[in-house]
């Protein structure tokens, strides 16, 4: 049965012949090699390099100091045209700090900040920055460590809440 189909295809397939040629104006023709390359339309404009702006005058913000009732002290930059709030809170201590062979422990411990507290786990954490628009970071270097959250002015209490 086998050697039956396979001589069945083969016949098919033989009998239907080679294709037939296109007609020459059929085939694809290949685009006249022109002497001058083409540019775009507005390749003239491109000739010269506009010419500068104006120079933009930077002024650094001056943070306000402040300082918590612990004496923790606070830098204080307000923008009011934006209604974003960034709270960072800086230390001096990074990877320098860590005991001999333990190193990675304060990475290792910055890391485990968002992984839940006694109130909420890690998933209620991401979900409540989540859901007020807000963004936590936290990282160690060598000899500082930082973490540090971003949200809406509106919604600054509970984030701090959360935080906290």
């Amino acid at each position: 049965m086998k050697a039956l189909l396979c001589t069945v295809s083969l016949l098919v397939a033989c009998a239907a012949g080679s294709p037939k040629a296109l007609p020459q104006s059929a085939q694809a023709q290949a685009p006249a090699a022109s002497a001058q390359p083409q540019g775009t339309p507005d390749s003239s404009f491109r000739a010269r390099p506009p010419p500068p702006g104006t120079a933009v005058e930077f002024r650094a913000p001056i943070p306000t100091q402040l300082a918590l009732k612990n004496g923790l002290p606070v830098f204080l930059i307000e923008r009011h045209d934006i209604p974003l709030v960034s709270v960072a809170l800086a230390l001096r201590s990074g990877a320098d700090t860590d005991s001999p062979g333990k190193a990675g422990l304060s990475s290792f411990a910055l890391d485990l900040l968002d992984e839940g507290t006694a109130s909420r786990d890690a998933a209620a954490i991401a979900r409540e920055f989540e859901d007020l628009g807000a963004r936590y970071s936290g990282a160690s270097e060598a000899d500082s460590s930082r973490v540090s959250v971003t949200a809406l002015s509106d919604t600054l209490e509970p984030v701090l809440e959360i935080f906290a």
